[in-house]
């Protein structure tokens, strides 16, 4: 069942985390799309958001990924698409804590439970 039509964007390069995100978040109900890194993110939403279904109701993203970061998907998207929200889960957050602050974006520290993940998860999108 899919939560009052919520469609969830994981990114993640790392596949296990890709795959645990993306099963926590269908067992309480989202629909989710995923994607490996940061520039396949991109082109998802850039394709997405010309099509019917437009953009997805919130991006869940990692930040340490190959070839385009979280935080460089939170800066381009916050330019491209200035409503979408995220939500940054990083293993490495006293590294990014500052920067997500300044920006403005919630997030998540690893390790966490899917009790937290989902409470964050409805904060942003209520």
């Amino acid at each position: 069942i899919c939560k009052m039509g919520y469609r969830i964007l994981v990114v993640d390069d790392e596949e296990a985390n890709l795959n645990l995100i993306r099963k926590q978040l269908e067992t309480i109900g989202y629909s989710v799309e995923t994607a490996e890194d940061g520039q396949i993110a991109s082109q998802k939403l850039e394709h997405i958001s010309q099509n019917e279904t437009g953009l997805p109701s919130l991006v869940i993203s990692d930040v340490d990924m190959p070839h385009k970061s979280g935080i460089e998907l939170v800066r381009e998207c916050g330019k491209l698409y200035p409503r979408l929200p995220f939500l940054i889960i990083t293993g490495r957050l006293l590294d990014h804590q500052q920067e997500l602050e300044k920006l403005g974006v919630p997030y998540l520290g690893k390790p966490y439970s899917i009790a937290e993940l989902e409470s964050k998860v409805k904060d942003i999108l209520n």
